[in-house]
């Protein structure tokens, strides 16, 4: 790797100065002390070798150890209790909710069996749920009672295959004040489908716009065939992206950002959860009225994306009818919102670390153009590399041009 070769170097120049210390000879010391003014510049040019860390990078975005830091990092802005475990049921990790809900710290439960948590005579239904999971790849719920020191909490137990990990399966506890009917169990289904589907994301989906348009699809699909979604990234008056799952959705963001007002303004604006029964009706952004090709969402629920104080955009839902913008659904897209915000803050993690990635392939090509000079140098004025080196440094400080700038000039004067 290019940092121990330098490293190399460093070292085989400090003995040398030891030596000529020793001796006493001080030809020999300045042109040690050219030797390492020469070093220096090296060291500058090449920012320490950046090679072996642009490797780093890119083993990191596709290693597994990644995949699993990022999902339990999703996992950890959720709202609601979120849990991991391998196929035979032991924890491999839990979210604050989730702790919370158990009331035990998380570092006391990991590596812990799940069924030690819940009551005897659900442990042989939650198996069930757990090998098809495992062996079917599909997401079942089961309602079932856990035994947390001293009291019992019933919940809704929705488990799915963990894509991103394999040989890990992800539960989602749902719906502990919720009446045990089978209707109530299975309509949280759609929901923990789109809890892994919005994990994989940023995964899967390397264009930002692809990300944001499968979102808002998503979203769709978990709160029900007759609501639209969009996802507004930014600021509503400039957004940086905007997705919808209907062309109606899109024809009533159109007019919130063209007007400045409804209830994607408000919701940026206010950092919380803005609900309106009616949006054609509603006073707080009455002028200008919705456009007629709008008229068919009524009721409006938008939701802030971020993490803390900070609001990195909006997610939109739109319903037909009025009033149907509910409770329990507003719960759901809440649930979803905290998702959809840690898929935003994965895209820009890994928009990041591709940026530097890219910066490193740059300085590496700069490299190479400057020994591409070096060359050129050497064969013109029969000099050594440092010498040769030194030339370009007094020509970059003479031009007041970047040293890779005068390497590529002598390259492709040489070249012409």
């Amino acid at each position: 790797m290019g940092e121990s070769v330098f490293s190399a170097e460093i070292a085989e120049l400090q003995q040398r100065l030891t030596n000529i210390q020793q001796s006493g000879k001080g030809v020999q010391l300045e042109i040690l002390l050219q030797d390492l003014g020469t070093a220096v510049e090296e060291l500058r040019v090449a920012d320490e070798e950046v090679r072996s860390q642009q490797e780093e990078v890119a083993r990191l975005l596709e290693s597994e150890q990644l995949l699993r830091w990022r999902h339990e990092r999703m996992l950890s802005a959720l709202p609601v209790p979120v849990l991991t475990t391998d196929n035979s049921g032991q924890l491999r990790s839990i979210n604050p909710a989730g702790a919370a809900l158990v009331g035990v710290p998380i570092a006391h439960l990991l590596r812990k069996p799940l069924f030690a948590l819940v009551d005897e005579s659900d442990r042989a239904g939650l198996r069930t749920v757990l090998n098809d999971a495992v062996r079917r790849g599909v997401t079942s719920t089961r309602r079932v009672r856990l035994r947390l020191r001293g009291h019992t909490v019933d919940v809704t137990a929705s488990v799915s295959p963990t894509s991103q990990v394999p040989g890990e399966v992800t539960w989602l506890l749902l719906g502990q004040s919720l009446p045990n009917n089978p209707e109530t169990i299975e309509s949280h289904a759609p929901l923990a489908d789109a809890l892994v589907k919005l994990f994989t994301l940023s995964a899967t989906w390397s264009d930002p716009r692809d990300v944001l348009q499968h979102t808002a699809y998503v979203v769709s699909e978990a709160l029900g065939g007759n609501v639209s979604v969009s996802v507004v990234l930014g600021p509503p008056s400039a957004p940086t992206g905007v997705a919808s799952s209907s062309s109606e959705a899109q024809d009533l963001d159109g007019w919130q950002l063209a007007s400045g007002t409804g209830p994607v303004h408000a919701a940026y604006d206010a950092g919380r959860t803005i609900v309106s029964a009616d949006v054609h009706r509603d006073p707080r952004w009455k002028p200008p009225p919705v456009p007629a090709f709008a008229a068919g969402l009524v009721s409006a629920a938008a939701l802030p994306l971020g993490h803390g104080d900070e609001v990195e955009g909006v997610l939109a839902v739109y319903l037909p009818n009025v009033l149907e913008a509910t409770p329990e659904l507003v719960e759901r897209a809440e649930i979803l919102a905290a998702s959809v915000s840690s898929v935003l803050q994965e895209m820009g993690l890994r928009n990041h670390l591709e940026a530097l990635g890219d910066d490193m392939h740059s300085a590496l090509a700069s490299r190479s153009m400057i020994e591409q000079a070096k060359g050129i140098v050497m064969a013109a004025k029969h000099c050594t590399a440092d010498e040769a080196f030194q030339h370009l440094v007094r020509l970059s400080n003479t031009s007041h041009l970047k040293l890779r700038d005068v390497a590529s000039q002598v390259v492709q004067g040489a070249g012409g």
